[in-house]
């Protein structure tokens, strides 16, 4: 679990961190998308917001504490976030599940000055509205791609050695991510059940211990 961790902080750190007080929406509850949040919690912002369209998502990030998780198929997420922040928009926005329509969303969700990192990996083309560029423009927001994360044994950042040191303080939480744990030789059909989709799953740990 380190290495989706490091992957959620340095995507974070890609969108200028958070800074105490900040507002943060993420678009896209999956395992990178609620740590990325754990990150966000961790380092000061005060205003944390996730939108998903699989309730079960949703309520494994309710469950880590985040209070303002919303169903984008039941509630438009730009209404949301203009009645949550009175219409300012948010001072980062991550973009974590690589849907076309999320992208434009967490685009036009940042607050003038605000960022947008985009996080999750393109399902398609992305058309962007001329009037959502025009937005953009004007209200100045920097947009960030982010790709894997930092490791360095020389001193440098380490996002690595970051995700260790806080899991050990507990100040993220990363357990309640794991929804299956499957030996080795049942790893065959753990694949099959996730790329069928025939229960939910948030991270699958398969195990070397054949009597899982």
């Amino acid at each position: 679990m380190t290495e989706p961790a490091a992957v959620a902080l340095h995507a974070v750190r890609c969108g200028g961190g958070t800074g105490i007080g900040e507002s943060v929406a993420i678009f896209g509850a999956g395992p990178i998308g609620v740590m990325a949040a754990q990150w966000a919690r961790a380092l000061g912002a005060s205003q944390i917001i996730l939108f998903d369209i699989i309730p079960e998502k949703l309520a494994l990030a309710h469950d880590l504490g985040f209070e303002h998780v919303f169903d984008s198929r039941m509630e438009d997420p730009l209404s949301v976030l203009n009645h949550l922040t009175g219409k300012r928009g948010v001072d980062l926005a991550i973009e974590a599940a690589g849907c076309p329509p999320t992208t434009l969303q967490a685009l036009a969700a940042a607050a003038r000055g605000g960022r947008v990192v985009l996080l999750g990996n393109p399902s398609g083309d992305v058309t962007l509205p001329m009037e959502l560029i025009s937005q953009v423009m004007r209200r100045e927001v920097r947009i960030c791609g982010t790709w894997n994360s930092e490791y360095s044994h020389t001193g440098n950042r380490n996002d690595w050695s970051d995700v260790l040191e806080a899991l050990a303080s507990h100040r993220i939480h990363l357990s309640k991510l794991v929804t299956h744990r499957i030996a080795l030789n049942a790893g065959a059909g753990a694949f099959s059940m996730m790329r069928d989709r025939t229960e939910f799953f948030s991270k699958v740990l398969i195990t070397p211990d054949q009597t899982n």
